[in-house]
């Protein structure tokens, strides 16, 4: 948040979860004669929006993991948050995403989509970075 307005662009390549502990123990929590224990879960901040808010010109590409065709969540959000990207992708997948090397995604943007068949993830980031770089010119210059 701190640094946002000092950039020409923001990848959120990493996301928080989207819930939270609603009460944290201090240390371990011990059984003592405890059969079950209730765990209560807060949606937590909107870090992506919030950015979006106090940054209304800076380049914002966010990510949508999804099970099933990321596109359609990757187009929700694109809308929703008000970034310029969304790469949405099917964590659902065997062999990408998550605990792999690979990963296919979708690259969605006002114009349409662009689909990134697997590949390792360092070409998947570049992929990301060119679709970037190739719409921030587009913006900047209308």
């Amino acid at each position: 948040m701190r640094l946002a307005p000092e950039a020409d662009a923001l990848i959120m390549a990493a996301a928080v979860s989207d819930f939270t502990p609603a009460e944290v123990e201090e240390g371990k929590i011990r059984r003592g004669g405890r059969k079950e224990l209730e765990l209560r879960l807060v949606a937590t901040g909107d870090i992506l929006r919030a950015v979006r808010e106090g940054n209304p010109e800076l380049f914002m590409v966010g990510f949508a993991a999804t099970h099933g065709n990321p596109v359609s969540d990757a187009r929700e959000k694109l809308g929703r948050k008000g970034v310029d990207l969304v790469v949405g992708n099917d964590v659902s997948l065997a062999g990408a995403g998550f605990g792999s090397d690979d990963n296919e995604v979708y690259i969605v943007g006002p114009e349409g989509e662009q689909f990134v068949p697997r590949a390792s993830k360092r070409e998947v980031a570049g992929r990301i970075l060119d679709a970037l770089a190739a719409n921030i010119g587009e913006e900047r210059a209308g």
